[in-house]
């Protein structure tokens, strides 16, 4: 064993958590809540929400107090499920574009999806082949209990044309399929979304394919960077930082095709805003003054 590395910290009870936090100067009103609060979340999770409030000696700021951070943890909780909404409405509308585009490439095969040559994948070591794409949509396939499949599986020998399969990939497989079209193809669709460059639409699937799996998995989003996005011309003009929440969400009103969806989900994460305005600070994810006036505003960098 290293002996450069020290030894791994002693569990604690409930109890002497709570102790602990308050003798980092955290308040604590009511212990019988707090230790509810550390049952329910679990401290190691609960004092990644305590980071912005952290001092040098690793004590919090005077008057930081335990409700806060637990409506920052809820604040938390409820973006990702409202951010799921919104990645659930591109993933659709991006299964429907891809399939459809194939199917009229290829009009007269509509198994066009499992032929290599209809793609780009690059043969160079550490990059994704397509047979292993194509194995692991494959077992998407298999695993599937959807009734469409089911129907094709009974009635056509498990033949499945390109606009029933693209319905069991995954964002993070929607993702690599535009990355490997060929680049004529994946200018026509950026095109669908009025974009001068492909180059933005394959970034910002792959940004929202792990943006995705973050809150799927509930992974915290507050006092976070994620991966950096490019960023459109817009975006740049706002001095939008790349690695922070609002650079992705700022990027999708390129790609919500429905305007009375986009209309009624910012207006949602206002109110969600709103409800925990008063300890929540948006310039730590990135939002700039008039975010929402900048969410609902026409982009001038587009075709």
């Amino acid at each position: 064993m290293n002996s450069n590395v020290p030894p791994l910290k002693p569990a604690i009870s409930i109890d002497k958590q709570i102790q602990l936090l308050e003798s980092r100067d955290l308040i604590v009103d009511d212990r019988v809540y707090a230790k509810e609060v550390l049952k329910r979340i679990s401290y190691y999770r609960f004092t990644g929400y305590l980071l912005p409030f952290r001092t040098r000696q690793f004590t919090y700021h005077i008057g930081t107090r335990f409700e806060t951070i637990v409506n920052l943890y809820n604040f938390d909780s409820e973006l990702r499920v409202h951010l799921l909404k919104l990645c659930e409405h591109i993933e659709i509308q991006m299964r429907a574009s891809l399939s459809y585009f194939l199917a009229m490439k290829y009009p007269t095969d509509s198994l066009c999806y499992q032929k290599e040559d209809n793609f780009a994948f690059d043969k160079k070591d550490g990059r994704i082949k397509f047979e292993d794409f194509k194995n692991d949509w494959d077992k998407n396939l298999k695993r599937s209990n959807e009734i469409f499949i089911k129907h094709h599986r009974k009635n056509y020998s498990s033949q499945f044309p390109v606009w029933v399969a693209v319905e069991v990939l995954t964002f993070s497989s929607i993702s690599i399929l535009y990355s490997n079209l060929f680049p004529n193809d994946k200018r026509i669709i950026a095109r669908e979304f009025n974009l001068k460059t492909p180059d933005l639409l394959e970034n910002w699937l792959h940004v929202l394919s792990v943006l995705r799996n973050k809150c799927a998995h509930f992974s915290r989003l507050y006092y976070t960077f994620l991966k950096a996005v490019d960023l459109s011309i817009n975006a740049q003009q706002l001095n939008i930082h790349p690695k922070k929440l609002f650079a992705i969400i700022f990027s999708t009103k390129y790609l919500v095709k429905d305007q009375q969806f986009w209309d009624a989900w910012v207006t949602d994460l206002e109110l969600l805003i709103n409800k925990y305005a008063q300890d929540i600070d948006l310039k730590i994810i990135g939002f700039p003054l008039n975010w929402k006036q900048h969410l609902l505003s026409t982009p001038t960098d587009i075709i």
